[in-house]
């Protein structure tokens, strides 16, 4: 995305069988390699949270994977991953990566909500209640 005082990287991921698979990693990492120096600040959309927040044993990320991902997000300096399928608002700080886990947006979820980036010298977010 260019705004006219910045370009920023938004990068979507399909994580929702639980994993990125080889083909998709080696095409996310590519693009971080040929890309992130370019812009301002980078965030990443996928499903699957890396960090859990209930105890399931349907798509828990794979550890090797994760290790990678975490290494890239080190690496190139990722700002923040927003993901949602833990269905439970979260915020984990892991090193300078933000990792936000978005409540579901539902009228049958107890506290219906969605989240709002403001980005300007700096990244900001707001859960915002339903």
């Amino acid at each position: 995305v260019n705004t006219p005082p910045a370009s920023d990287l938004f990068i979507c991921t399909d994580t929702a069988g639980g994993t990125l698979g080889k083909d998709q990693l080696e095409w996310f990492t590519g693009i971080l390699e040929t890309e992130r120096h370019k812009h301002r600040y980078c965030i990443i959309f996928t499903h699957n949270n890396l960090f859990r927040i209930r105890h399931t044993t349907s798509t828990n990320p794979f550890v090797e994977e994760l290790r990678v991902l975490m290494e890239l997000s080190i690496k190139y300096q990722i700002d923040m991953v927003i993901a949602g399928h833990d269905h439970a608002r979260n915020v984990v700080q892991f090193g300078n990566t933000t990792h936000i886990t978005l409540d579901a947006l539902t009228d049958s979820y107890k506290d219906p909500g969605y989240l709002k980036l403001t980005i300007k010298d700096e990244i900001e977010y707001e859960f915002v209640n339903l």
